[in-house]
């Protein structure tokens, strides 16, 4: 006889698997947060939010955005900041909190439509996509994942509940749309499978939900506060870095392997939980007793498939308006693609044993590769702790020149060298060289030279121009680093600048750069 799962005890305990669930996940969470240096984005993300007041972040925002994102995640982070202090925890909190959120609605979700096996599979199989990783660092896009979910929950209780209940679903319908439409410019796309969801809906009942309809006009109609900081924001996307060359199939192709491939700790690893995943899918529909069940209302069926397919609508977004595009924009996407697969996984597993192998299978992956990542994050960090380690040539050198700045030409390294270098022969000596021109010329981006102007307008942050190098009598200290940012040796060759290395210094060539007939 099989032993299938209809009456199975351990739905009785459901309620402290999922408890365990969210307490080893928000484990995992802590543990790369506090071994995971910040990178460029969340250092912009950063200084923006440390500003004195939420006045001053709005003013920021509205005339020179250093990052061209509405308002919203900035204030809560702000916010953060001032209970927890500056650090690089508090942007990341928010973030954070929001991925545990998309769990518990998870949960909630398909056991309001009787899926509670399904429930444990949605609930763990996101901590094994590129979405976990984005939702740990401090950008928005855990809190819009968190938020996505929410709309979704809200949307299905006030479509199924009447009275007081059905009014909290409605506000919280329409409250979740309007702040992802408040956190991210892409944020009003996650608007459209409940959209699709209600139509399919109105079409099957024959009648239309006036309620649910006002709330989702209310969060659309919250676009108008976005629009004063999308024009701030359009200097960002005169030369973007990341811009659309890929081609429209490539750049999908890209998103959902970033989420579901790359995202599982490097592609080949990725592609073998994703094919092991579907092997068993088509070994148990195949099986002449167990065909697939996908017992779903319709509404909720097309709502899951259009968020999964989202990415499609970013990229037409991204081609027609920002020309500049990433997977995490459309982040929403991976809840829709977790609740069908544990849905699908649902109605081809049957038998206990089957589905218990499944949900070990895909907690031992994302716990294996969770904990892989943080070790490699923990290694980076410890790497740049070394490279503080000064050589006794370069040591001499910094001592015989303390009064010296030390110049830097990309962002991300100077931001990492000023605020973890705690060598008191390095603090506070660092410049950000900048160029608009010529960044632009060898880049073709002024990504790091726009970051730089506005960053020295409302912080102590330290910049200079490249002009600087030439000025005055003698050599100027750099700290080269070579990367696809870096467009300062191109630009002294070109200038037939003397360059003499010192020696390494926070993993980069400290070295001399003498400018005979000065820029």
């Amino acid at each position: 006889m099989k032993h299938v799962l209809s009456n199975s005890p351990w739905l009785s305990r459901l309620p402290y698997i999922a408890l365990t669930i969210l307490v080893v996940t928000a484990f995992l969470a802590l543990a790369h947060c506090f071994f995971t240096l910040m990178d460029f984005d969340e250092f912009v993300e950063f200084y923006t939010d440390s500003l004195p007041t939420a006045l001053s972040v709005i003013h920021l925002q509205l005339t020179t955005p250093i990052v061209a994102d509405p308002p919203l995640y900035h204030l809560i982070s702000h916010l953060s900041m001032d209970v927890l202090g500056r650090n690089a925890f508090a942007p990341r909190l928010p973030s954070i909190l929001g991925f545990l959120i998309m769990q518990v609605c998870t949960l909630v979700y398909l056991m309001r439509l009787g899926k509670k096996r399904a429930a444990i599979l949605a609930m763990i199989f996101p901590v094994l996509t590129g979405g976990f990783s984005e939702a740990l660092r401090g950008r928005p896009y855990g809190l819009i994942l968190g938020l996505c979910a929410v709309s979704f929950v809200s949307w299905q209780a006030a479509t199924r509940k009447d009275g007081w209940t059905q009014s909290i679903a409605l506000v919280g319908l329409g409250l979740s749309l309007a702040l992802i439409i408040n956190c991210h410019y892409f944020g009003v796309l996650l608007s459209f499978p409940i959209i699709a969801g209600e139509l399919t809906r109105s079409f099957n009942t024959r009648a239309v939900n006036w309620k649910a309809w006002s709330a989702i006009g209310a969060a659309l109609s919250s676009t108008i506060l976005i629009v004063p900081f999308a024009r701030a924001a359009t200097i960002h996307r005169v030369h973007p870095f990341s811009t659309l060359q890929a081609g429209f199939l490539k750049e999908v192709y890209n998103t959902y392997s970033t989420f579901y491939v790359a995202g599982m700790g490097g592609r080949s690893v990725g592609i073998a939980i994703i094919l092991t995943l579907f092997i068993v899918i088509v070994l148990a529909s195949l099986r002449a007793e167990c065909r697939v069940h996908i017992c779903l209302p319709a509404h909720d069926l097309v709502a899951l498939i259009v968020l999964f397919i989202v990415p499609f609508f970013g990229i037409i977004l991204a081609y027609a308006v920002s020309h500049t595009f990433s997977a995490r924009y459309v982040i929403g996407s991976i809840f829709g693609g977790s609740v069908l697969l544990a849905i699908i996984l649902e109605g081809s597993l049957h038998r206990k044993r089957e589905l218990w192998s499944i949900v070990a299978f895909i907690s031992i992956c994302a716990l294996t590769l969770s904990c892989r990542t943080t070790a490699s994050n923990h290694l980076a960090m410890r790497n740049l702790q070394q490279s503080m380690n000064l050589t006794p040539t370069v040591k001499a050198y910094l001592i015989d020149h303390s009064s010296e700045p030390i110049y830097i030409n990309q962002s991300q390294r100077y931001f990492e060298d000023n605020y973890y270098c705690t060598a008191p022969i390095l603090k506070g000596r660092f410049r950000l060289l900048y160029d608009p021109q010529m960044e632009l010329h060898w880049t073709h981006t002024d990504l790091n030279s726009i970051t730089a102007l506005y960053l020295a307008r409302v912080t102590e942050l330290q910049v200079a121009p490249y002009d600087q190098l030439g000025a005055g009598r003698g050599g100027k200290a750099v700290i080269e680093y070579r990367s696809s940012w870096e467009w300062l040796s191109n630009q002294l060759s070109a200038d037939h600048d003397t360059v003499t290395p010192v020696g390494e210094l926070l993993g980069g060539e400290l070295e001399i750069v003498s400018a005979p007939g000065g820029h």
